[in-house]
Protein backbone atom coordinates (compact mmCIF):
# COMPACT_ATOMS: atom_id res chain seq x y z
CA UNK A 1 0.00 0.00 0.00
CA UNK A 2 0.90 3.82 -0.40
CA UNK A 3 1.35 5.75 2.01
CA UNK A 4 -1.19 9.48 1.50
CA UNK A 5 2.16 11.70 1.79
CA UNK A 6 4.04 9.97 -1.03
CA UNK A 7 0.69 10.35 -3.13
CA UNK A 8 1.21 13.85 -4.16
CA UNK A 9 4.86 14.77 -4.07
CA UNK A 10 7.27 15.84 -0.95
CA UNK A 11 6.72 19.54 -1.68
CA UNK A 12 8.97 22.64 -0.39
CA UNK A 13 10.53 22.74 2.75
CA UNK A 14 10.34 25.66 4.90
CA UNK A 15 14.31 26.52 4.20
CA UNK A 16 13.80 26.39 0.74
CA UNK A 17 11.02 28.55 1.08
CA UNK A 18 12.65 30.57 2.86
CA UNK A 19 15.57 31.20 0.65
CA UNK A 20 13.65 31.88 -2.64
CA UNK A 21 11.67 34.80 -0.62
CA UNK A 22 14.83 36.28 0.26
CA UNK A 23 16.49 36.18 -3.14
CA UNK A 24 13.43 37.17 -4.13
CA UNK A 25 13.26 39.90 -2.00
CA UNK A 26 17.19 40.90 -3.10
CA UNK A 27 16.11 41.40 -6.18
CA UNK A 28 13.38 43.62 -5.81
CA UNK A 29 15.81 46.14 -3.52
CA UNK A 30 18.07 46.51 -6.09
CA UNK A 31 16.41 46.67 -9.10
CA UNK A 32 13.34 48.84 -7.53
CA UNK A 33 14.83 52.27 -6.91
CA UNK A 34 16.22 52.31 -10.48
CA UNK A 35 12.97 51.74 -11.35
CA UNK A 36 11.41 54.55 -9.13
CA UNK A 37 14.57 56.84 -10.73
CA UNK A 38 13.39 55.77 -14.41
CA UNK A 39 9.93 56.40 -13.64
CA UNK A 40 10.41 60.03 -11.53
CA UNK A 41 12.81 61.22 -14.48
CA UNK A 42 10.23 60.43 -16.84
CA UNK A 43 7.42 62.31 -15.46
CA UNK A 44 9.82 65.52 -15.25
CA UNK A 45 10.64 65.33 -18.83
CA UNK A 46 6.73 64.97 -19.39
CA UNK A 47 6.00 67.85 -17.44
CA UNK A 48 8.65 70.28 -18.71
CA UNK A 49 7.81 69.00 -22.41
CA UNK A 50 4.05 69.73 -21.63
CA UNK A 51 5.21 73.52 -21.05
CA UNK A 52 7.54 73.53 -24.47
CA UNK A 53 4.79 72.31 -26.54
CA UNK A 54 2.30 75.02 -24.93
CA UNK A 55 4.87 77.71 -25.89
CA UNK A 56 5.91 76.36 -29.08
CA UNK A 57 1.90 76.03 -30.14
CA UNK A 58 1.30 79.49 -28.81
CA UNK A 59 4.36 80.94 -31.29
CA UNK A 60 2.83 79.39 -34.28
CA UNK A 61 -0.90 80.20 -33.68
CA UNK A 62 0.08 83.82 -33.18
CA UNK A 63 2.18 83.46 -36.72
CA UNK A 64 -0.43 81.48 -38.54
CA UNK A 65 -3.39 83.85 -37.30
CA UNK A 66 -1.51 87.03 -37.41
CA UNK A 67 -2.95 87.55 -33.47
CA UNK A 68 -1.08 88.22 -30.81
CA UNK A 69 -1.16 85.95 -27.86
CA UNK A 70 0.81 86.31 -24.31
CA UNK A 71 1.18 83.53 -21.56
CA UNK A 72 1.22 84.73 -18.40
CA UNK A 73 3.43 82.50 -15.99
CA UNK A 74 3.31 82.19 -11.96
CA UNK A 75 6.75 81.90 -10.79
CA UNK A 76 5.64 81.10 -7.17
CA UNK A 77 3.25 78.37 -8.00
CA UNK A 78 4.31 77.97 -11.39
CA UNK A 79 0.78 78.00 -13.25
CA UNK A 80 0.51 79.45 -16.44
CA UNK A 81 -2.22 80.69 -19.04
CA UNK A 82 -2.39 81.41 -22.43
CA UNK A 83 -5.08 84.47 -22.95
CA UNK A 84 -5.19 86.77 -26.62
CA UNK A 85 -3.32 89.45 -25.88
CA UNK A 86 -5.26 92.71 -25.69
CA UNK A 87 -3.34 95.75 -24.20
CA UNK A 88 -4.28 97.08 -20.87
CA UNK A 89 -6.74 94.36 -20.31
CA UNK A 90 -6.73 92.42 -16.99
CA UNK A 91 -5.63 88.65 -17.81
CA UNK A 92 -7.74 87.12 -14.61
CA UNK A 93 -11.24 88.64 -16.30
CA UNK A 94 -10.16 87.62 -19.78
CA UNK A 95 -11.10 83.60 -20.77
CA UNK A 96 -8.09 81.65 -21.57
CA UNK A 97 -7.51 80.29 -25.22
CA UNK A 98 -6.01 77.31 -23.65
CA UNK A 99 -6.02 75.20 -20.31
CA UNK A 100 -4.29 75.80 -17.33
CA UNK A 101 -1.10 74.48 -17.36
CA UNK A 102 0.95 73.93 -14.04
CA UNK A 103 4.74 73.39 -13.43
CA UNK A 104 4.35 70.61 -10.95
CA UNK A 105 8.56 68.86 -11.14
CA UNK A 106 9.74 72.35 -12.04
CA UNK A 107 10.66 75.49 -10.60
CA UNK A 108 11.55 78.98 -12.38
CA UNK A 109 15.28 79.78 -10.65
CA UNK A 110 16.30 82.66 -12.73
CA UNK A 111 14.46 84.90 -15.92
CA UNK A 112 16.67 86.54 -18.52
CA UNK A 113 15.11 89.19 -20.96
CA UNK A 114 17.17 90.41 -24.09
CA UNK A 115 15.98 93.66 -23.47
CA UNK A 116 16.44 93.58 -19.68
CA UNK A 117 12.23 93.59 -19.03
CA UNK A 118 11.85 92.50 -15.29
CA UNK A 119 8.68 90.84 -14.12
CA UNK A 120 5.81 91.79 -12.22
CA UNK A 121 5.25 90.54 -8.97
CA UNK A 122 6.48 87.26 -9.61
CA UNK A 123 4.46 87.21 -12.85
CA UNK A 124 5.86 86.92 -15.98
CA UNK A 125 3.72 87.32 -18.80
CA UNK A 126 5.80 86.44 -22.86
CA UNK A 127 4.00 87.77 -25.40
CA UNK A 128 4.10 86.12 -29.22
CA UNK A 129 3.12 88.16 -31.97
CA UNK A 130 2.99 87.30 -35.18
CA UNK A 131 6.27 87.97 -36.25
CA UNK A 132 7.37 85.73 -33.79
CA UNK A 133 8.38 85.67 -29.85
CA UNK A 134 8.03 89.99 -28.97
CA UNK A 135 11.32 89.59 -26.29
CA UNK A 136 14.09 86.64 -26.03
CA UNK A 137 13.94 85.55 -23.10
CA UNK A 138 15.96 82.61 -21.21
CA UNK A 139 14.64 80.55 -18.30
CA UNK A 140 16.69 78.68 -15.95
CA UNK A 141 14.45 75.65 -14.20
CA UNK A 142 15.33 73.76 -11.34
CA UNK A 143 14.27 70.15 -10.45
CA UNK A 144 12.26 70.28 -6.94
CA UNK A 145 14.89 68.32 -5.42
CA UNK A 146 17.26 70.88 -6.55
CA UNK A 147 19.33 68.51 -8.76
CA UNK A 148 18.96 69.17 -12.12
CA UNK A 149 19.16 72.65 -14.20
CA UNK A 150 17.59 72.66 -17.28
CA UNK A 151 17.52 76.41 -19.82
CA UNK A 152 14.61 77.12 -22.12
CA UNK A 153 15.73 79.89 -24.90
CA UNK A 154 12.19 82.01 -26.94
CA UNK A 155 14.33 83.76 -29.52
CA UNK A 156 13.09 87.32 -30.22
CA UNK A 157 11.12 87.52 -33.28
CA UNK A 158 11.21 83.50 -34.30
CA UNK A 159 9.30 80.69 -33.22
CA UNK A 160 12.13 78.60 -31.75
CA UNK A 161 11.51 77.35 -28.25
CA UNK A 162 14.79 75.46 -27.36
CA UNK A 163 14.93 73.51 -24.07
CA UNK A 164 18.80 72.03 -23.12
CA UNK A 165 20.85 71.18 -20.24
CA UNK A 166 23.71 73.34 -20.67
CA UNK A 167 23.39 77.40 -19.63
CA UNK A 168 22.64 79.50 -23.18
CA UNK A 169 23.10 83.14 -23.73
CA UNK A 170 20.50 85.41 -25.00
CA UNK A 171 21.04 86.00 -28.96
CA UNK A 172 21.71 89.87 -29.24
CA UNK A 173 18.02 92.02 -29.96
CA UNK A 174 17.44 91.92 -33.43
CA UNK A 175 15.29 94.54 -35.79
CA UNK A 176 12.24 94.65 -37.41
CA UNK A 177 12.97 94.20 -40.94
CA UNK A 178 10.25 96.48 -43.71
CA UNK A 179 9.93 94.46 -46.37
CA UNK A 180 8.58 97.61 -48.21
CA UNK A 181 11.48 100.09 -47.30
CA UNK A 182 14.89 100.35 -48.45
CA UNK A 183 17.95 99.12 -46.41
Amino acid sequence: PVKDNQKYGRGFTMVELSVVIIIFMIIIFMVGPRVITVNRKMVMQQDLNKFVHTLSMMVDESILRGKSYVIVIDIADGYYTVYFDKEYELYEDAESVLPEGKLNEWHIENIAFDDYAKDLDGIIKLRATSTGWANGVTITFTDLLNEKLRYLQCERLTNRVSIVNHPVGLIAPQKSVSMTESL
